[in-house]
């Protein structure tokens, strides 16, 4: 078996630059960008929980109209009742 020949990182050439320092700007980039998605992992945690608060207060609303317009549907309905009890 042939062992295999190992060249350092700082002999490798790309494009006018070292395998070295490509790969030190790669994990730099890496860093930032971990560091950019913990920062919008967070912002979007927010306003997530903020949307959710405006939704309870939302559906809190919604719930109450909806009652509203059944009691006065029950309202309407008994006084339609009345009014037919009378006709007859």
């Amino acid at each position: 078996m042939t062992a295999k020949r190992k060249i350092p990182a700082s002999d490798v050439v790309v494009a006018n630059r070292t395998l070295e320092g490509v790969l030190a700007d790669m994990a730099e980039r890496m860093a930032q960008n971990s560091e950019r998605i913990a920062q919008n992992s967070e912002q979007i945690r927010a306003s997530n929980e903020a949307t959710n608060e405006r939704f309870a207060i939302v559906h809190a609303e919604i719930e109450k109209m909806t009652s509203g317009i059944y009691a006065l549907a029950v309202k309407m309905d008994e006084r339609l009742r009345a009014l037919e009890k009378r006709a007859t």
